[in-house]
C-alpha cells in the first residue's frame, strides 16, 4: 500500500513506501493505492495503479473512454477546479524554488468555463489493421497507436472533420505508413477548427500519390475551408514535413480573436485553445495598459497574436519572428484588419533585436519565446531598450523562473504572474507575467546615459 502525497510535473501521483518515491500515473492526493511496481531505480520507482484504497474527494470518473489508455489527457480523474488548484501550485513552486523568499506572488490559475471541448487542433495519426483505417493519438510515453473515436477535449466540429476524412481516406485504399519498414503512404490528418468558422484540413503523406486530387475535392465538398498537403519521409516523432503547402481552398484559416482576425497557414503555428487565445489577447490589452502613442515590439512574435492584440491602441507595433511562414501569416493578419501601423521583420530574435532603431523607446517589449525561453542574449537587449513594462509569456515554468530571476538582475520586477490553463485535463501549465522597471534601475540607466 502507498500514500499518495502530491502530484507531479507529469500529473503522476507521487507516493513513499519506506521513504521511497514512486510515481503512480492516475494516484491523487490523500489516497492511498495498491500498485505493482513496474521500474525502479536508485532514486525512484514507478508504479501501475492497481487499486484504490482510500479514495480522495476530488476523485472524478473520467468523461472519454479511452482515458488511462491515450497519452492525449493526464487529469480527467481529478475535478476541475482539483486541476486548477494543482496547476496554481505547480507555478508557485517553481517561482518559489528558483526566487526563495522573495518569490513573486502567483495569481490563482484561470480556467475556461467549460473546460471540454477547448482543443481546436488535432493530430491523428494512421495505420491499417484487418484491411481498415484506424485513427488514433499515441498512448502516454510511447509511439504506440491508440485507436479513437471520441475525444471529449477537442472541438466536436474539428475531431468530426478529422474522422470524416479518415473514412474518406479507408476508401481509397491507400496503405497507411509502417514506421519499421519505411513502406505505405497514409502518415496522419491534422485538422484545426476556427470556431463559427470552419476547418482546415492537411493530409501527411510519406510521398505523393496519383489521385489525391480526388480526395482532395472530396474534402472540400465535404465542408473544409481549406486543404493542404504535407509530405513527410522523417521519424515518427516528426508530424509535418519540410513544406506544408495547400492544394485546395483558402490559403489562411481565418481564426477571429476579440475583433482582431488573424490568418492561419497550414503548419503554422497558433494557440490551440479558443479560450487560451481570448484570454492572452485580454490579458495583454489589460496588463499593457499602452497610451495611444506607444511604440510597441513583439519578440518571438509568431503569426502576430499578442502584437496584433494591440495595433489599434498604439502608434506602432514589430514584430521580430525567424518563422518565415509565421511572417507572412502576421503580415497578411495585419493587411486583413487594415493596420497600417505595423511591420515584421524575419530573421533570430536575438540577432534582429540589436538592430532595430532604439527611438523611440518602445512603452512595452512582448515575449512568447520557444519551450527553452529566451535566449540570454535578448533578456540582455530587451533590458537596455528599456521599455517601462515587458510581458512574458511562457509554457515551460523552469524558462520562465530562469529568465525572470535574470530579468530581476537587469532591474525588472514581476509585478504580476497569470497563470491560465490553456490545455484543461492535462499536465501542461501556462503563465502570463508582467515585468516592470524598478525605480532604482531606471535611475541607474538613466545616470549612466547622462555620463556616457
Amino acid at each position: 500500500m502507498v500514500a499518495i502525497e502530491g502530484i507531479g510535473a507529469d500529473a503522476d501521483g507521487i507516493g513513499k513506501l519506506s521513504g521511497y518515491v514512486i510515481f503512480v500515473p492516475f494516484a491523487l492526493p490523500g489516497e492511498r493505492v495498491r500498485v505493482r511496481i513496474v521500474n525502479a531505480n536508485r532514486k525512484f520507482g514507478r508504479g501501475e495503479l492497481i487499486e484504490v484504497l482510500r479514495r480522495s474527494e476530488e476523485r472524478v470518473e473520467p468523461r472519454c473512454e479511452h482515458f488511462g489508455v491515450c497519452g492525449g489527457c493526464h487529469l480527467q480523474h481529478l475535478t476541475y477546479a482539483g486541476q486548477l488548484k494543482h496547476k496554481t501550485a505547480q507555478v508557485t513552486n517553481a517561482l518559489e524554488h528558483a526566487f526563495g523568499l522573495v518569490s513573486p506572488k502567483v495569481e490563482p490559475m484561470r480556467g475556461p468555463d467549460d473546460p471540454w471541448g477547448q482543443r481546436t487542433k488535432i493530430a491523428l495519426h494512421l495505420r491499417r489493421m484487418a484491411g481498415r483505417l484506424e485513427a488514433g493519438l499515441y498512448s502516454r510515453r510511447t509511439r504506440e497507436l491508440v485507436p479513437i473515436r471520441e475525444c471529449p477535449a477537442t472541438d466536436p466540429k474539428g475531431l468530426r472533420a478529422g474522422l470524416a476524412a479518415v473514412d474518406l481516406l479507408d476508401r481509397s485504399d491507400l496503405p497507411a505508413w509502417v514506421p519499421w519498414t519505411d513502406e505505405g503512404v497514409l502518415r496522419s490528418i491534422v485538422v484545426r477548427q476556427s470556431p463559427g468558422i470552419g476547418a482546415q484540413t492537411t493530409l501527411v503523406l510519406r510521398k505523393d500519390v496519383e489521385g489525391r486530387e480526388k480526395i482532395v475535392s472530396e474534402l472540400l465538398a465535404g465542408g473544409a475551408m481549406s486543404v493542404a498537403l504535407s509530405l513527410n519521409d522523417g521519424p515518427t516523432e516528426m508530424l509535418l514535413g519540410r513544406r506544408t503547402e495547400v492544394v485546395g481552398g483558402e490559403e489562411r484559416l481565418p481564426i477571429d480573436v476579440c475583433g482582431v482576425r488573424y490568418l492561419c497557414s497550414p503548419g503554422a503555428f497558433f494557440q490551440t485553445s479558443a479560450w487560451g487565445a481570448k484570454f492572452l489577447v485580454e490579458a495583454v490589452r489589460r496588463l499593457v495598459a499602452p497610451p495611444a502613442d506607444a511604440r510597441i515590439v513583439d519578440l518571438y512574435c509568431g503569426g502576430g497574436l499578442l502584437g496584433l492584440a494591440l495595433a489599434d491602441r498604439v502608434r506602432e507595433v514589430l514584430g521580430l519572428e525567424e518563422n518565415g511562414r509565421a511572417i507572412a501569416d502576421a503580415t497578411a493578419s495585419a493587411a486583413a484588419n487594415r493596420f497600417a501601423n505595423t511591420r515584421f521583420l524575419r530573421g533570430p530574435v536575438e540577432q534582429t533585436l540589436r538592430q532595430i532603431e532604439r527611438d523611440p523607446r518602445p512603452f512595452a517589449v512582448l515575449l512568447d519565446p520557444p519551450r527553452e525561453g529566451c535566449d540570454p542574449r535578448v533578456v540582455g537587449a530587451v533590458a537596455d531598450l528599456a521599455p517601462r513594462r515587458v510581458l512574458y509569456v511562457s509554457c515551460a515554468l523552469e524558462a520562465l523562473a530562469r529568465d525572470l530571476l535574470e530579468f530581476r538582475r537587469l532591474g525588472y520586477g514581476a509585478t504580476r504572474i497569470e497563470p491560465f490553463d490553456m490545455f484543461p485535463h492535462t499536465a501542461h501549465v501556462e503563465a502570463v507575467a508582467l515585468l516592470e522597471r524598478t525605480e532604482l534601475e531606471a535611475k541607474r540607466r538613466l545616470l549612466s546615459r547622462v555620463t556616457q
